[in-house]
């Protein structure tokens, strides 16, 4: 859901979901914090391999809460051919979505921290569970 650039936009979503569950209906995302923004979206990677090669930059702006991200990809065919994409996603608070959820009409809002409720490695991840 941080690929949804606008509050707004993250409330159409969870009321389409909402219109698409029965009742009772069980409706579970994970979002990344800021936090994670920091941690994760910063710096470079690759991956080498024999008939392909991946190179990403990842950038967080704080003060306009977007993380970027470049990938260009090349892959051998009967010459090398590049590709390039964008990923660009929101930074959205916990207390940001909670609103939206309940003014969606969820209920039962719960949240799980994936490092400290569910042991993973990846800081400032949040999981969303909410009943229609």
């Amino acid at each position: 859901l941080n690929h949804i650039m606008d509050l707004v936009s993250i409330g159409s979503v969870f009321n389409n979901v909402y219109s698409a569950l029965k009742k009772d209906g069980i409706f579970m995302f994970d979002i990344n914090l800021e936090e994670g923004f920091t941690h994760r979206w910063r710096g470079s990677a690759s991956v080498i391999e024999k008939d392909h090669v991946i190179a990403t930059q990842a950038t967080y702006d704080g003060a306009r809460k977007e993380g970027r991200m470049e990938i260009a990809t090349f892959v051998e065919q009967r010459h090398w051919v590049r590709t390039d994409v964008t990923i660009t996603e929101r930074c959205y608070t916990k207390d940001e979505i909670t609103a939206r959820l309940s003014k969606s009409l969820f209920r039962d809002i719960k949240t799980f921290d994936a490092h400290r409720d569910l042991g993973s490695d990846e800081a400032g991840r949040l999981f969303f569970l909410c009943v229609k």
